[in-house]
């Protein structure tokens, strides 16, 4: 029978992710064993996906809060960029307004992620960023303003500032919507990248071996009876794979994989939010 290993990762205060999946055996350093299940690149490209996305929104859960804002910034006919680069361009010196003032202030570090890439229907650029709620979305406004000349400035086009909304996912739906942003673009041959600052911290990451016997994995995965590592969680609500919103996250929640032999499980766990979660 397999061994399990057990990641954790701590996002914040609220929210709890939790890998389960059986322990690859290998014969020596570096040497794979043989006969040992080796993914397709199709696979192993759909892999790599599924834990970027993993990441991204373990990463928003641990660095945002809703006292934080989702920022989109368009622009007008007159200031539209001639192309990718011009726009990544202009939303990063965009970015730098906002850490200049920050630091003019002697606030701390703003934390940022930003996509930049072409709208769906019209492909025309735009950016979406999440922003640490240093300031009050005025000032957010303002910082894409341009100077047009005799003391005048005008926006270069439209910006939203709206606060986050946490779930019991915290803010999956719009880490997914980032990612299928992403993807959509790739998709149409169309070039989109993301940024994130370097304030921006990383999860805290728990692995462990055997925090379940073997017997008691199997049985979770054979009869979807949750209680053994429910219990080892305590001040965290348990959220049944069955509650997950996005369909391929409930079709890894649980599963058995026949080439490793052994249930591979994506838990997850979060904590009622506070007013302030910090």
């Amino acid at each position: 029978m397999p061994v399990y290993r057990f990641n954790e990762y701590y996002c914040g205060n609220n929210y709890l992710e939790v890998q389960v999946y059986p322990e690859i055996l290998t014969r020596g350093k570096g040497k794979r064993r043989k006969g040992q299940y080796k993914p397709t690149r199709a696979v192993q490209q759909t892999l790599n996906d599924n834990n970027r996305n993993r990441y991204v929104h373990r990463l928003f859960n641990h660095n945002f809060t809703p006292a934080d804002f989702f920022i989109t910034v368009t622009y007008k006919d007159k200031y539209l960029p001639k192309d990718f680069k011009a726009a990544e361009k202009e939303v990063n010196n965009y970015i730098r307004r906002i850490q200049r003032l920050a630091k003019k202030m002697n606030l701390p570090p703003p934390r940022i992620f930003k996509v930049t890439g072409y709208g769906a229907r019209r492909k025309r650029l735009h950016s979406h960023l999440i922003v640490s709620g240093i300031f009050a979305p005025d000032v957010f406004k303002t910082l894409w303003q341009i100077n047009v000349g005799a003391g005048e400035y005008e926006l270069r086009g439209k910006i939203t500032v709206d606060s986050l909304e946490f779930d019991k996912f915290g803010i999956q739906n719009l880490s997914d919507y980032f990612m299928k942003h992403i993807e959509e673009n790739k998709r149409r041959g169309l070039k989109c990248t993301y940024y994130r600052s370097r304030s921006m911290e990383e999860p805290i990451k728990n692995p462990r071996v055997k925090r379940l016997r073997t017997k008691q994995v199997e049985h979770m995965g054979s009869h979807t009876d949750f209680s053994a590592v429910e219990n080892l969680y305590s001040g965290y609500n348990f959220i049944r794979p069955d509650e997950y919103a996005n369909a391929s996250e409930m079709e890894r929640a649980l599963f058995y994989n026949e080439d490793f032999g052994g249930f591979f499980f994506l838990l997850r766990f979060y904590k009622p939010p506070r007013r302030d979660l910090r």
